[in-house]
């Protein structure tokens, strides 16, 4: 017994796969891409929650710059772009985006975040590595 399951992560794009529900082995059935970036270039999203001005909890993810042949100065704060989604029926995803990772590899900080109310914190399935050539 199977099922098939779109899935993508922070370094990989969105791929299609078979997750075999008996010994939960993970076959990639297609990948929507071919684009590899090598890994000193890709900010990981880091899980962020703060109180909003009426003590609600929100959430976010903060893209911290990198670029494997630029550090900054330590006592130099990157500047930042704060994006949001576009609705209540949306959420933002730690899945690989390229208009995010485009300024994170320029020395800008992203935080994309979500409006009150929707968690939505990264999920890790173990051995998902669908496009790595």
């Amino acid at each position: 017994m199977h099922t098939h399951i779109d899935l993508s992560s922070p370094t990989q794009l969105a791929a299609i796969v078979r997750l075999d529900l008996t010994t939960k082995e993970l076959e990639v059935l297609r990948c929507s891409s071919d684009v590899t970036i090598d890994a000193g270039y890709l900010s990981l999203p880091e899980a962020i929650e703060y109180e909003t001005s009426d003590g609600k909890t929100a959430y976010a993810l903060f893209y911290s710059p990198r670029n494997r042949d630029y550090t900054a100065p330590e006592t130099e704060k990157p500047p930042l772009i704060v994006k949001s989604h576009g609705g209540p029926t949306a959420a933002t995803s730690s899945s690989l985006n390229f208009s995010i990772q485009y300024w994170t590899s320029r020395g800008i900080a992203v935080l994309d975040v979500n409006y009150g109310g929707i968690e939505r914190k990264p999920k890790k399935i173990a051995g998902f590595y669908p496009c790595i050539h």
